[in-house]
């Protein structure tokens, strides 16, 4: 009897330690889960983000090409820019004066000084023709500045961008091809 008992316990010994097996092997399956979480997962993410970063800073040698390429207006930068310096710019006759609101509820006078580039003399008739349709453009995004819009070159930028986009409304189909802003006083 002490032998079956033994036996028994031996049995039971064999079959604790198969059990024990599976746990270990179940534990060897989520470790190796987790190193996959914790180690490959990283690993592709940063490949991921080192190839975006390499293309985006190595990529690039189409752009130049189209920046070379131009507009189709003209077939060389150097005739351009010969061609636009011979046609004077179109000037108005004195200053754009307005009021403009500052951020607590005073008014400044705003003074400008525009001078528009064309690109044909023939446009120097439009823009006359629709003078008093330019000035209105003009007149109504003005007065909605405000003096810290004008600040800094960016706001010096987005004021000469949409002075163009507003002239080209007025004189539409045709277009003009720069608004240079020759002065600029904001009194408050």
């Amino acid at each position: 009897m002490a032998e079956d008992a033994e036996d028994e316990l031996e049995a039971e010994d064999r079959e604790e330690g198969e059990e024990d097996g599976e746990e270990s092997g179940e534990k060897k399956k989520g470790g190796l889960k987790k190193l996959i979480l914790f180690v490959g997962l990283p690993v592709v993410i940063l490949a991921l983000a080192g190839t975006a970063g390499a293309l985006f800073l190595l990529g690039g040698g189409e752009e130049t090409e189209v920046a070379s390429a131009g507009d189709g207006h003209a077939g060389d930068e150097e005739e351009a820019a010969g061609a636009q310096s011979d046609i004077p710019p179109y000037t108005f006759d004195g200053p754009l004066l307005t009021n403009i609101v500052t951020g607590d509820g005073r008014t400044a006078m705003l003074s400008m000084e525009v001078a528009i580039v064309v690109e044909d003399e023939s446009l120097y008739d439009t823009l006359d023709a629709h003078m008093e349709a330019v000035l209105d453009q003009y007149t109504g995004f003005l007065r909605e500045l405000r003096p810290e819009d004008l600040e800094g070159s960016a706001g010096w930028h987005r004021l000469k961008l949409e002075l163009l986009r507003r002239t080209n409304l007025a004189i539409a189909p045709e277009e003009v091809d720069d608004v240079l802003i020759t002065n600029l006083a904001v009194q408050q």
